[in-house]
């Protein structure tokens, strides 16, 4: 589960990081430590970096790839 954790923390911030949002390495903790939560936890994260990404950027596209909805 640790290890599973890590992975989860080590490839959420480098998403984030490459996609331009700000403190991509605490959402990557976060992902990492809420991943433990079944099903609640993932939630968790994608909507408050959603919510994250549409403050920083103010646009519907990128807060969808910050969420990680498949752009076209």
């Amino acid at each position: 589960q640790i290890f599973t954790s890590v992975i989860v923390a080590l490839v959420t911030f480098a998403a984030l990081w490459w996609l331009g949002l700000e403190h991509a390495a605490v959402w990557g903790v976060v992902a990492g430590l809420l991943n433990s939560i079944p099903y609640f936890g993932p939630v968790v994260v994608t909507i408050a970096v959603a919510v994250v990404g549409y403050m920083q950027f103010g646009a519907i596209a990128p807060t969808l790839s910050v969420a990680g909805w498949p752009m076209p």
